[in-house]
């Protein structure tokens, strides 16, 4: 049979030329880091099944090149599962391969353990221009340590890397934990890898598909607004959203003006265009005693926008005095702070206006 000279599919091979300027990319990488306290590390092409599976890789564990089992192991006739006919596979990323390291070398090492590691990985991807299913990689991690002064090293030793080379880059930062305080904070604490890893394909599938993965593995999208800045990203926005706090400071527009410095036409075009796309939206009324508590501008809300249906709730918000400090802060007037929280009365008064236009009313 003839020989093949093609690479197989999505491989590719490289020419001294190529490879010339590969080594010299390569060697100026490891030597910053070197000069910055980090080991070079290797560890093999292929690993255990079980950990390539082990739901940290995201959506790379469904492009894993996965290795029969060989000999006396592999027992066609006999599996019921893919799991019985594999045992080992090509690593996806550089990442679980330094966890196994550390795992089983913690003894050996120094702590905190500056590792660095490059060399290629696979994934199974569909093969297009500029992307393979074999590629390098570089990995440089700080493990047993969780200063964030490791992060600003990091930082300072890829900005060493590329004034090297004479490019300039803009480093762009992100940080899980805030993500992972998100999910914590909106109950969905075990869906931080659908999370981040739907996000991290923003730039690559865009603001739809990333909003659309999000749904399927159960994550909605709710913004909390007052709706008074208006342009194409934000009806974008808006369109992508799934819920709508809404928040109206006050209704009659001259007490409006008096208690935030700005109109709510806005707001209330906003509240409109809610209702005209199927929004669904929760009307919420911050009740200042003296300044947002009177009766007539809260029956007039209730006239103009009490037949919305796209209106869930409305919510009434308590005045209160938390946001003093921020202003003491910033060296600025605060000038509402005479006024009094909320009286049970006054609370119970408004719930009873709200109430005659609209089905859902409760005090926040």
């Amino acid at each position: 049979m003839a020989l093949k000279k093609k690479p197989v599919t999505g491989m590719k091979d490289i020419l001294p030329a190529e490879m010339e300027i590969r080594d010299y990319v390569i060697g100026l990488i490891k030597e910053t880091y070197r000069s910055f306290g980090f080991s070079s590390i290797e560890t093999p092409c292929v690993e255990h099944i079980e950990n390539l599976c082990s739901k940290q890789g995201g959506d790379n564990e469904k492009l894993i090149f996965k290795i029969l089992k060989r000999g006396e192991k592999l027992k066609l006739a006999e599996a019921k599962e893919e799991a019985d006919l594999v045992d080992g596979g090509l690593r996806y990323d550089l990442t679980l391969p330094l966890s196994r390291y550390y795992a089983n070398h913690s003894n050996e090492l120094p702590a905190p353990f500056k590792a660095l590691q490059m060399g290629s990985v696979w994934r199974a991807d569909r093969p297009q221009k500029g992307r393979y299913r074999e590629f390098y990689q570089c990995d440089a991690d700080v493990v047993g340590s969780d200063s964030l002064l490791n992060e600003v090293e990091l930082m300072q030793i890829v900005d060493t890397v590329f004034s090297r080379f004479n490019i300039r880059v803009c480093i762009k930062i992100n940080n899980r934990k805030i993500l992972s305080g998100i999910a914590e904070i909106i109950g969905e604490a075990d869906k931080i890898v659908d999370i981040t890893v739907a996000i991290d394909k923003l730039d690559k599938i865009g603001l739809d598909n990333v909003n659309a993965e999000l749904k399927e593995k159960g994550i909605h999208v709710c913004i909390d607004s007052n709706g008074g800045l208006w342009n194409e990203d934000v009806e974008k926005l808006f369109q992508l959203t799934d819920l709508v706090l809404l928040d109206i400071k006050e209704f009659n527009p001259a007490r409006h003006q008096m208690l935030t410095g700005r109109s709510n036409e806005q707001t209330i075009r906003t509240a409109t265009w809610l209702e005209e796309n199927g929004k669904p939206f929760w009307l919420r009324y911050v009740l200042v005693p003296g300044y947002s508590d009177f009766e007539e501008d809260i029956r007039q809300l209730g006239e103009a926008l009490g037949k919305y249906k796209m209106i869930q709730r409305v919510e009434i918000l308590p005045y209160h005095t938390l946001g003093v400090h921020k202003y003491e802060a910033m060296e600025q007037e605060y000038k509402l702070k005479d006024v009094k929280e909320n009286t049970p009365e006054q609370l119970e008064k408004a719930t009873e206006v709200f109430k005659k236009y609209f089905t859902t009313v409760v005090v926040n």
